[in-house]
């Protein structure tokens, strides 16, 4: 992974912004399209707001399925939870930067997937869980803005 895929992402929120037209999509290694502009966690960006702007990419790779709900390691794997009709994800670094352990990540996850009841041994044991690892590669604005300078 390199800064170039970070760069595409603000390319399109610039493009976007300003009115413009999409830019060409690049040919990333095992790329798919997501959505930066439809996330009700977060209020829409602003022109104004996009030079004070990092962005991170994560490209998730290594997935193995069907595993007991404490068969990854903390920091290591992010963690993706199934229970009856509820399911949840969490990259690798968010249970390590909240200091939490296994337990405490399912139980958090668990509730992000709007599950709100007991939580005992049988749940633990009914749940799907799939780990996967990650590569990571942060930009800010500036970054982005310099690149297109050389």
């Amino acid at each position: 992974m390199t800064p170039d895929h970070c760069f595409y992402c603000f390319e399109i929120l610039s493009n976007h912004l300003n009115g413009d037209s999409p830019p060409t999509e690049p040919q990333f290694e095992n790329s798919k399209n997501t959505s930066a502009f439809n996330d009700s966690r977060f209020s829409p960006i602003t022109v104004e707001e996009i030079s004070h702007l990092s962005c991170a990419v994560s490209i998730l790779d290594d997935f193995e399925d069907d595993l007991k709900w404490d068969n990854w390691d903390v920091g290591i794997h992010g963690i993706k939870i199934n229970y009856k009709s509820h399911s949840a994800t969490y990259l690798p670094e968010v249970a390590h930067n909240q200091g939490w352990t296994k337990y405490e990540t399912i139980v958090s996850l668990l509730k992000k997937a709007g599950y709100y009841g007991h939580i005992n041994v049988k749940v633990l044991a009914s749940l799907s869980l799939v780990r996967y690892q990650s590569r990571k590669h942060e930009a800010h604005y500036q970054e982005w803005v310099n690149s297109y300078q050389q």
